[in-house]
């Protein structure tokens, strides 16, 4: 005679019955990983054929499909590793090269004001379309560098005004425009009727046309009471 759920054993010797527990239960094997298959039906409504399991280049599994309402909730569920870059989103990207996820994920490259933006190697880049413009200040602009007076061949390089003309930056070199009764010599605008190095002209220097002199209405003239002699203002003897 036996129990329910125990077996009965019996002593050749003393003909004692001995009850014994039933074996243990089989064990349980672990749960395999749910399939896009087996999750996407629960966002999706129950039509497995909205949802397709795909590999992506870096190594992870994600649902797609095809209207859209649930896509986030699959690939949120559906995601098995990264392989090869960062789980950022609900998707594996490379942060060294995607300028939504630039070196981390979230961390976005903004483009400048005429000009687009790129991730490279993790840092934020800049650059602008047209040939000749430069990202300066500190709103990242593209800035024409041949003709911008602050950022003259390069950013924060300003042009300063001269004395006797206004400035301007010619392919990318500052220049100057002088107004009514100065002349350009060099860089500069100056007054040939009163420079003592420009008297009469560019490069007129009236300490080598006469020592001692100055410019006056464009000629070297020795003050007085000293007098030309030799090439030098002297006092007369």
């Amino acid at each position: 005679m036996s129990l329910p759920g125990f077996s009965a054993f019996v002593s050749l010797s003393k003909l004692d019955i001995i009850m014994l527990p039933p074996p243990p239960p089989p064990p349980i094997p672990p749960p395999k990983p749910p399939s896009c298959l087996d999750l996407c039906p629960d966002f999706c409504g129950g039509t497995i054929s909205m949802c397709k399991k795909l590999r992506d280049p870096f190594g992870v599994y994600h649902c797609r499909q095809v209207i859209g309402p649930c896509l986030e909730g699959c690939r949120a569920l559906c995601m098995h590793g990264c392989d090869n870059g960062r789980i950022c989103g609900f998707r594996c990207v490379d942060t060294n090269k995607d300028k939504s996820n630039c070196g981390g994920c979230g961390i976005q490259c903004k483009a400048p004001e005429g000009g687009s933006a790129f991730c490279k190697g993790g840092i934020c880049q800049q650059k602008c379309d047209q040939p000749g413009f430069m990202v300066c200040g500190d709103k990242g602009k593209c800035t024409n560098i041949k003709s911008d007076l602050n950022n003259c061949g390069h950013c924060d390089t300003p042009c300063p005004p001269p004395i006797g003309g206004t400035p301007k930056c010619v392919g990318g070199i500052c220049e100057v425009s002088c107004s009514l009764g100065y002349t350009k010599c060099g860089s500069a605008c100056v007054d040939t009727l009163t420079d003592n190095n420009n008297c009469g002209g560019c490069g007129r220097s009236c300490s080598t046309i006469l020592s001692g002199s100055t410019c006056v209405s464009g000629q070297c003239q020795c003050p007085s009471p000293t007098i030309p002699v030799e090439g030098r203002c002297i006092i007369h003897p």
